[in-house]
């Protein structure tokens, strides 16, 4: 009897202990999709900490997942405990309706992308994620409790992916990550140290705002890396590219990072536009222990001006050709302007026949097809591009809205008269480069003649420390004998045009990808004579006319592509007189890509860019609603207002 009295008490204790056990961890397995409230009753969800689950998941089925991890549909906190989820076997089901109240962007519209906003300020804390997935949608651990996490192979980080995780210490990155884009770590306070495999593209500001922030690793191959891609970083003392870099973005490294003092090139490094930091006080010149071809500014990364085709350079470019023949850099941005930059070196150094064979590798080369290559591996759209489809793409395209008479936001252009203006003409000598011809002519000439004075260069950027505005990047260009980006070439030549008494502005043409950072910027001046804005591409000291001879605008040549119209490009279309265009190359397969939406700024006036005081807007088809540009409007008619 005395016995059985000690017994039962530990019988009892066991069972709690089992029924304790098997309340905070479960195995799931969700066979139709919606169903995991069946699986999981109510009066057990919350006693959950522990979850592994499988199965095809949508909208509800995450909304009830937040609810288990102590965030409901309207954001409000549950008694929900789950910290801990494998989600290894789970695929998700396209579903547009939101499972976060009042947030449209909560949905499942891609089921090979971790959804938006998936655990934004839930209490997970560790995640082990689907292996179907590619991408990693916005804010989908935003503000979370998340402390660690292991990223699969190829994968994308999407903007703000991780924003606000504050006690985020360890991220441990897979041998080939394929994008990271701007801000996805901001606000992880827990993070002390970034070390990188190797990565198709890092996006810029990809690294900002985290405060505890020493030291940036990059071991491996970088297909591109845009420029700014450290900012706002207090704590940051060291960033290290020990591999092999494709391509960079414009000059500047890092903004505003304090401590900044060591930056070091241990691999080789094909021409790039870094070359410079701002904000960075402690930071005076690159370390370089590897073999950098060219940088955008050699008094800040060091290199030896190429006069001859050196047997490191020979390697480097073996070693360039055998990475963007293999898949994870085939499609990676920049590649075109890194192999047009070679064959200026190579032109230079009197390798006319190795310049030759990348102007073709150039002229030829192809990103995949983005459904191919989904079929092939199952990737999502995720900026590939597929020459192809740009034309049926803009065809697909909605009409732009009806035209608002009581819109009474005028477009304004300088006057002749500016005194920066009379400055810029008497500087350039314009009178003498425009010659005696006609307006139409004069215009021309003033294009094909700021075309041969500075050399188009994607990757450069602008140069450290100049202003927006032509005397000053002019002068820059020769200083440095540097090229400027077709950003760059456009402000200078809109505000020649402005010089001249025509009004100008710069327009900037994109895809409709929000991942593609591939775009063109072009220059719309007013015709008196034609009465009509037309198109003016410095870049490539082109313009498009339709069969009539008659010189288009973006718009014009836009619609022109949707509707079959013959288009005639100008005959001596180049790129740096080393690559003639035609109409199939120019048109259909690289503006047919940047014409969907169009942008510029309100006014148009010497330093605009540099000022930042007008106003951007972009011109967008009905029911196109992806945050690209500036201040959205679907009103062509105004676009194009008359001056």
């Amino acid at each position: 009897m005395n016995n059985h009295n000690k017994t039962l008490p530990a019988l009892i204790m066991l069972t709690l202990l089992y029924v304790c056990i098997t309340a905070s961890g479960r195995d799931v397995t969700v066979r139709t999709p919606g169903t995991l409230h069946t699986t999981i009753k109510s009066n057990e969800k919350y006693k959950i900490s522990e979850l592994k689950i499988e199965g095809a998941l949508n909208s509800a089925d995450i909304m009830m997942l937040r609810d288990m991890a102590g965030c409901d549909a309207k954001e409000q906190r549950t008694e929900g405990r789950l910290k801990r989820i494998d989600m290894s076997g789970v695929t998700f089901v396209k579903d547009i309706t939101p499972f976060i109240e009042n947030n449209k962007s909560s949905i499942i519209n891609d089921i090979y992308t971790l959804p938006a906003y998936m655990f934004s300020n839930c209490i997970i804390e560790e995640v082990v994620l689907p292996h179907s997935i590619k991408a990693i949608g916005v804010r989908s651990f935003g503000y979370s409790a998340l402390k660690k996490i292991t990223l699969p192979e190829n994968i994308v980080v999407n903007n703000d992916a991780f924003k606000g995780c504050r006690k985020l210490s360890e991220v441990t990155f897979p041998y080939f990550t394929k994008e990271l884009w701007s801000e996805c770590f901001s606000g992880c306070t827990g993070l002390k140290s970034i070390t990188i495999n190797n990565i198709g593209l890092l996006g810029s500001r990809a690294f900002r705002n985290m405060e505890n922030l020493t030291d940036i690793t990059i071991k491996g191959v970088i297909g591109h890396v845009d420029g700014w891609m450290c900012r706002d970083l207090p704590s940051l003392k060291s960033i290290h590219f020990e591999g092999f870099i494709i391509n960079t973005g414009s000059s500047i490294i890092a903004q505003n990072c304090p401590q900044l003092s060591e930056i070091v090139f241990s691999g080789t490094c094909m021409p790039m536009g870094f070359g410079s930091v701002k904000e960075c006080p402690l930071m005076k010149k690159c370390t370089v222990t590897g073999y950098v071809i060219k940088s955008g500014d050699k008094n800040f990364i060091e290199y030896d001006e190429p006069v001859t085709f050196s047997r490191q350079m020979e390697e480097a470019c073996r070693k360039c050709e055998e990475l963007i023949a293999r898949d994870e850099y085939s499609s990676i941005f920049g590649v075109k302007n890194t192999l047009y930059d070679m064959v200026v070196i190579l032109t230079d150094i009197g390798e006319e026949r190795k310049a030759a064979q990348y102007a073709e590798m150039a002229a030829s080369y192809k990103y995949k097809d983005p459904q191919q290559e989904q079929k092939q591996s199952g990737k999502s759209y995720s900026g590939l591009k597929s020459e192809k489809d740009f034309l049926g793409i803009l065809k697909a395209s909605n009409h732009y809205g009806a035209h608002d008479p009581d819109n009474d936001r005028r477009f304004t252009y300088a006057s002749a008269d500016d005194p920066e203006l009379k400055k810029i003409k008497d500087f350039f000598n314009l009178e003498h480069v425009a010659g005696d011809g006609d307006e139409l002519s004069q215009m021309r000439n003033i294009m094909s003649w700021l075309h041969d004075r500075i050399r188009h260069d994607g990757s450069g950027g602008f140069p450290p420390g100049a202003e927006r505005n032509a005397i000053d990047l002019y002068k820059a260009c020769k200083a440095r004998n540097c090229g400027l980006n077709s950003r760059g070439l456009s402000i200078v030549l809109t505000e020649l045009y402005l010089a001249m008494g025509w009004q100008a502005r710069f327009v900037t043409c994109q895809s409709m990808d929000p991942g593609d950072s591939e775009c063109h910027i072009v220059v719309v001046v007013w015709s008196r004579t034609l009465g009509k804005w037309i198109m003016m591409d410095p870049t490539y000291d082109a313009y498009v006319c339709d069969e009539n001879g008659l010189i288009l605008h973006p718009g014009e040549i836009r619609k022109s592509m949707i509707e079959g119209r013959k288009l005639v490009l100008s005959d001596n279309a180049n790129w740096n007189h080393v690559l003639m265009f035609t109409e199939k190359n120019y048109l259909y397969e690289y503006m047919a890509k940047n014409l969907y939406i169009l942008s510029a700024y309100l006014d148009s006036y010497p330093n605009v860019e540099s000022e930042g005081k007008s106003t951007y807007y972009t011109l967008k088809p009905e029911g196109f609603d992806a945050n690209i540009g500036g201040t959205a409007t679907y009103d062509e008619q105004w676009f194009w207002q008359k001056p």
